[in-house]
């Protein structure tokens, strides 16, 4: 048999070429992840939960955005991490008409590969809502952060809240009517416990609570103080910065969408493990010789020894530093009132309200905060546990050595030239530009690369105690 050859009209190879082309691209992008917010709806007066979904393989560990809303059909009631973020830590501050959301893990966990929610976040419907109106629910200023602390390429879709008619009790749907005002409650074997626990750190389990409408979220307190919460559908969290050697008292309690909390959750009182390791109680401007295992052939392994010598960084254990573990906002705090040698006084009254005389860094807080030295993430919460980024580390940074009686002013402009050369310089916070610019060019904070400044990346140990140092050194103190 003779072989043929077949003519393929041009209108048809080209249609099959561009199909082939489009599959290609549209598998490619499934590589990026994707954070999306789902169209929702609820009736006047009710609570709705908003999911905030991302899909990924395996390489977020952190995640900040703005969710944007109407207020005049919305008001945020409460926020907790999703079915993706058992083990992180969610804050939230409202500005305006958005709500700025930040996810992180206090142990630099992976959001595990896969599609799932990483936050519920509640609003109220406004009484007086239109039946039918509806509006955008915006994601903006998306940054996904890797394990390195560098920011993801990702892609966002947005939602729509639409007012739905009033719900009848008993009715179904993502909201709640206003006939429930029963708290969940615990079985009578509830029993909340500690695993896992270190010189700084341990793991809560706890029995799972129940609800007529469904359990929707956990808070988490220490010593009585509002420590973090996390969804309904998980029963764990990790704490980390707390003291060795120190008895902390933890509780439980649950909470429905209409914003019913129980108040007879389980407790477990638990002591951290001792360190044994000595502690230099002299001059901060007295040196001895102090250094750690673990930091032998580290970057900044001279910088370390000088300042544990100086009693201005402390090991987690006598033989231990951690160099490259991150470090809380909490933790950079007593950093900087050690290396001013500020009083730390204890007042009746702190200044924040997740802040107490409990809290190992009750008096560094408040003492850097009466000094100018820190403010709150808000008006009332420092958010002390969270981990401090680059570019709060910058900010805290300026007020020392400004505290400390050195002038770093710039002129008209320069902030920007100072910063042009980043190429990651468009993520750097408004709030933060001119502080970051006078650390840069004070020699204080160098650029993660020549190129790259990574303003929202989390600050370890190591890089926390250079750059006290540097700020010891440029005020003569060192």
């Amino acid at each position: 048999m003779k072989n043929r050859r077949f003519n393929i009209p041009r209108t048809i190879l080209i249609t099959f070429i561009l199909t082939i082309s489009l599959c290609f691209t549209a598998s490619a992008a499934t590589s990026v992840p994707l954070l999306s917010v789902g169209d929702i709806s609820g009736s006047s007066g009710a609570v709705v939960q908003v999911p905030v979904i991302l899909e990924s393989t395996g390489e977020v560990t952190a995640a900040q955005f703005d969710l944007v809303f109407d207020q005049q059909l919305l008001t945020y009631q409460h926020i907790s991490t999703g079915d993706l973020t058992s083990a992180f830590s969610v804050i939230a501050n409202t500005v305006n008409n958005s709500l700025k959301v930040i996810i992180y893990s206090p142990t630099t966990d992976i959001i595990q590969a896969g599609s799932g929610s990483i936050a519920i976040i509640e609003f109220e419907v406004a009484d007086s809502a239109p039946q039918g109106q509806s509006a955008l629910l915006e994601l903006s200023g998306v940054i996904l952060s890797d394990s390195s602390g560098n920011a993801i390429t990702s892609n966002s879709i947005n939602g729509r809240f639409t007012v739905e008619g009033t719900q009848q009790s008993g009715g179904s749907g993502n909201n709640t009517g206003t006939a429930d005002t029963a708290a969940p409650a615990w079985p009578s074997d509830s029993a909340l416990t500690a695993g896992n626990v270190t010189e700084g750190s341990l793991t809560l389990h706890w029995t799972a609570a129940t609800d007529n409408k469904g359990v929707t979220s956990y808070r988490i307190y220490q010593d009585a103080a509002l420590l973090g919460n996390v969804s309904g559908s998980i029963n764990t969290y990790t704490i980390v910065g707390l003291t060795a050697g120190t008895q902390y008292t933890f509780k439980i309690e649950a909470g429905d969408a209409k914003g019913n909390w129980s108040n007879d959750g389980p407790a477990v009182t638990v002591k951290t493990s001792d360190n044994q390791g000595t502690v230099n109680t002299g001059n901060p401007n007295t040196a001895v010789t102090k250094t750690f295992a673990d930091i032998q052939g580290h970057w900044a392994q001279k910088d370390i020894e000088l300042m544990a010598g100086r009693n201005i960084v402390k090991g987690m254990t006598d033989s231990t530093f951690s160099p490259d573990n991150n470090i809380t906002r909490a933790e950079f705090a007593a950093l900087l009132v050690r290396a001013l040698a500020i009083d730390e006084a204890q007042p009746a009254q702190g200044q924040f309200n997740d802040v107490g005389p409990a809290d190992w860094y009750y008096s560094s807080v408040e003492a850097a905060a009466a000094a100018g030295l820190v403010k709150g993430f808000d008006e009332n919460q420092f958010v002390p546990k969270a981990l401090i980024t680059r570019e709060q580390m910058a900010v805290m940074i300026i007020r020392a050595i400004t505290y400390a009686g050195v002038n770093l002013d710039l002129a008209a402009g320069e902030p920007e030239q100072l910063l042009a050369g980043f190429s990651d310089k468009d993520k750097i916070s408004s709030w933060s530009a001119a502080f970051l610019a006078q650390a840069v060019k004070a020699g204080l904070i160098n650029g993660s690369t020549p190129t790259t400044i990574d303003p929202v990346a989390n600050a370890t140990r190591a890089q926390a105690t250079v750059i006290i140092k540097r700020m010891m050194e440029k005020a003569g103190r060192v």
